[in-house]
């Protein structure tokens, strides 16, 4: 039985990991971890930002019926026979015809 002889032998032990190899496990590691947890910040953003536009709208709705809300207050206070001209307003007019 002939055995070949080992051109490399067998190291006693595994040294630690050179350049090349630290890069690669950064980069997977980065991979692994860093993409989910940036695309979790993005989403959590996004969603807070949404919100506050929401919030923004709501507030200026808001504002705007409290504007609305003083214009019929000073219109009724200011008619004072207690009709405001509304009333013109809405009657269907006349025609010659329907008489």
């Amino acid at each position: 039985m002939s055995t070949l002889p080992a051109l490399f032998p067998a190291p006693a032990f595994v040294g630690l990991p050179g350049g090349m190899e630290l890069l690669v496990i950064l980069l997977l590691a980065v991979c692994v971890f860093g993409i989910p947890t940036l695309l979790l910040l993005g989403g959590g953003g996004y969603l807070f930002a949404r919100s506050s536009r929401r919030d923004e709208r709501l507030k200026e709705l808001e504002r705007e019926v409290d504007t609305l809300r003083e214009r019929v207050d000073e219109s009724d206070g200011s008619s004072e026979d207690g009709r405001d001209g509304e009333e013109d307003r809405d009657a269907t007019p006349t025609r010659k015809d329907d008489r």
